[in-house]
């Protein structure tokens, strides 16, 4: 979790932190990058929150109840999960000047990325000039709640939710995620027009302020904490979703139900099961699993 760089990083004495993505891990090394492929390019800047999440997440000046018009709100220099020290993210472009004028001793090998340097420990001569601007105010962010009443176990909730929000234009996070959740939703009207009813509620949620740190979704369960514990069964996101192989993480309760989903389900490209098409790319990226089972990934 980047997070936990400059939090690290200031507990050690540093005033600042500037934060890159190496072209080792999604640059050139990967593959091409954009526009010809679709790694990132030198110029490309990986944005993301960088509150101490691991402590808790969302508003950190409500921490475990909501962040409503009325609640009581810690004063900024009270919030434990607000980053001490100035953060910026640059591209890995601007980081290599920065990078060359290390000195000092040589960085070891599992800390050598993919620029054409010697990666250098520091310290070094060159004064580094961090200057940020950022807006404080406290604004409201919206979700968006859906809610089609069970016919038979009204009191459990299945819970479906992506977040809305985006750092810049969200192709990708969260839009394809959230076109699936709208679209699955639209086929769930369409049917109840039919007549059909589900046997227990159905909950569609679109979260606001996820990329600043899961803020609607958290705040609007710990709003409703009690009536979660009571009422909720499930919960299935789908942040992100594409074309290609399925990847799932959940809790184990969900293997089943997984299972039988990804084999009866068609992949409209190969005219196989989501499952075997799955396994096929496991196998062809070394995995030795013979198992016909769907492998839910741990969260």
């Amino acid at each position: 979790w980047r997070g936990i760089k400059p939090k690290l990083a200031a507990e050690k004495g540093a005033i600042g932190c500037i934060i890159y993505s190496d072209p080792n891990d999604d640059g050139y090394r990967a593959g091409d990058v954009y526009p010809k492929g679709a790694f990132r390019n030198e110029y490309g800047v990986q944005r993301g929150s960088v509150m101490d999440m691991p402590l808790f997440p969302g508003d950190p000046l409500t921490p475990g109840y909501g962040a409503t018009k009325n609640a009581q709100r810690l004063a900024l220099k009270n919030a434990p999960t607000l980053t001490k020290i100035p953060v910026l993210p640059i591209s890995y472009h601007d980081a290599q000047p920065l990078l060359e004028a290390l000195s000092g001793s040589v960085a070891p090998q599992s800390w050598q990325g993919g620029l054409p340097i010697t990666y250098h420990i520091g310290p070094g001569h060159t004064k580094v000039h961090l200057k940020i601007s950022f807006n404080w105010d406290i604004k409201p962010i919206y979700n968006v709640i859906a809610k089609m009443e069970g016919s038979e176990k009204p009191d459990q909730w299945i819970m479906r939710g992506n977040h809305h929000d985006a750092w810049v234009n969200g192709a990708s996070d969260p839009l394809s995620g959230m076109v699936s959740l709208m679209e699955e939703a639209r086929g769930m009207s369409l049917l109840k027009k039919t007549g059909w009813k589900p046997k227990r509620t159905l909950i569609y949620c679109a979260w606001d302020g996820e990329e600043p740190g899961l803020l609607g979704s958290t705040e609007w369960a710990e709003d409703h904490q009690e009536a979660l514990k009571k009422h909720t069964v499930a919960y299935i996101n789908t942040d992100g979703s594409g074309r290609g192989f399925l990847f799932a993480q959940g809790s184990h309760s969900l293997q089943h139900f997984f299972d039988e989903v990804t084999n009866s389900v068609i992949d409209p490209e190969k005219n196989v099961s989501v499952a075997k098409r799955r396994k096929a790319y496991d196998i062809a990226n070394g995995a030795t699993t013979t198992s016909e089972q769907f492998q839910l990934e741990p969260l």
